[in-house]
Parts: structure tokens; sequence; C-alpha cells
């Protein structure tokens, strides 16, 4: 299908593309790269519990993503170690951003409407501040493991606002 800008019609019809290429991945198929990403790195030693912990959070995480980054990210991972999240949220952002910002200037061109650049900006700082937040949240949370557990709602608030603020 060809999608051009001369009708609306042919911009309803990006929009529908645009959130298509935004589709994460079945909770089985992040589970599945995870445990391909886990034969190739190094592991820190943790408790069978830290490690479940671990592939919940990750799994919840992986899937705010488009499904082909993700796969894309964690099969082309280099590094002896395992990544923290942090090492993969900033390669998951960088080779998502581009997707969301075309989606949203599409929804506002349907919509007819576009936002000013002061409160663009606004949202990009305030995402900018929440994702480090989260990374450093996920360093504590994986150095000190006997604090992931109430750090996980903070994490998971922390996730659901940068969810939020991107469909905004």
């Amino acid at each position: 299908m060809k999608v051009t800008t001369d009708s609306s019609a042919d911009i309803a019809a990006a929009l529908r593309v645009a959130n298509e290429c935004l589709l994460p991945a079945s909770i089985e198929q992040v589970e599945a790269w995870l445990a391909e990403l886990a034969i190739k790195t190094v592991r820190r030693k943790s408790s069978e519990i830290g490690s479940e912990m671990a592939l919940t959070v990750y799994t919840s995480h992986l899937r705010q993503y488009p499904a082909d980054v993700v796969r894309y990210v964690l099969a082309g991972w280099a590094g002896k170690w395992w990544p923290t999240w942090g090492e993969l949220a900033e390669r998951l952002d960088e080779l998502t951003d581009t997707r969301l910002m075309i989606r949203d200037r599409l929804a506002d061109m349907v919509a007819g409407t576009t936002p000013e650049p002061e409160a663009i900006d606004r949202t990009a700082e305030r995402l900018k501040q929440l994702r480090d937040e989260l990374e450093a949240a996920e360093r504590v949370a994986a150095k000190y493991p006997e604090l992931a557990d109430s750090s996980l709602r903070k994490r998971e608030a922390i996730a659901a606002e940068i969810s939020k603020l991107e469909r905004t």
C-alpha cells in the first residue's frame, strides 16, 4: 500500500501504519528473546526469586516497545554481561522515538491540531527526566536485590508516566 499526504484519507492510513509499527511483542516472544540473551551473556549471581523478578520486570518494560525493535536490540546485544535496563532502554528509546514522533504528528494532522513548541519541549524534558530516574531505580534494584520489591512500584509508576507522556 502506498501512503501519501495528498488527502486526509491517506493521512489516516499512514496513522494506522504508524500505530502498527509500534505494536509490542507477546509475553512469550519477549521471554524467549530474553532466554536467548541469558545464554549469550554473563549474569550476576542472584536468587531464584531475584531472577524471576528481573525476568518479569524486563518483560513488562520491553512490552512497551515495538516488537521488531526489541528483537533487534536483544538479538544484537554484543556485550559480555547481561545489560542493565538503562543500557537497553537507551537503545530502545533511540530506535523508537522517531516512530513515536511520526505517529504523534500524523495523529495531530488527523485531529487538525498542532501542539505548541513549548509544550513539546516540556514533554520531551519530562520524558528525559523520567527515563533518567527509571534508569537510576533499575541500577539500585540490580545492585541491591533486597530493595527490588519495594522499588518495583516506583519503577512501574515511572514507566506508566513515561508511557502516558509518549501517547500525548
